[in-house]
């Protein structure tokens, strides 16, 4: 009975003895990925503030040139009443200078 113990203790050996670096490796990493992971984490946190920062600035220049477009819109809207109120007017005059 022995005997046999030993020879499945010596096939388990040389089963698990290779991969024993492997197991020391996978662990090791594993201890180093929580912090690569904080690490990514602050880094990702960092990038979606300068997001936000970069984001609230367009929408600010967003709004200034809406007020900018709004303000070339009225601009616009008197000076085509003032042309076609000019328009109106030489029409009429030059009715007047027609029918003479």
């Amino acid at each position: 009975m022995v005997p046999f113990a030993w020879t499945i203790a010596k096939f388990l050996f040389k089963v698990v003895a290779p991969s024993v670096p492997e197991i020391v490796s996978t662990v090791a990493r594993l201890k180093k990925q929580p912090l690569q992971e904080r690490t990514e984490q602050v880094n990702a946190d960092a990038r979606l503030c300068e997001l936000e920062q970069t984001v609230a600035a367009q929408l600010q220049l967003i709004e200034q040139l809406t007020n900018q477009l709004q303000t070339v819109q009225r601009s616009l809207a008197w000076a085509l009443r003032i042309a076609v109120s000019g328009l109106v007017l030489s029409c009429i005059v030059l009715g007047i200078l027609l029918l003479r």
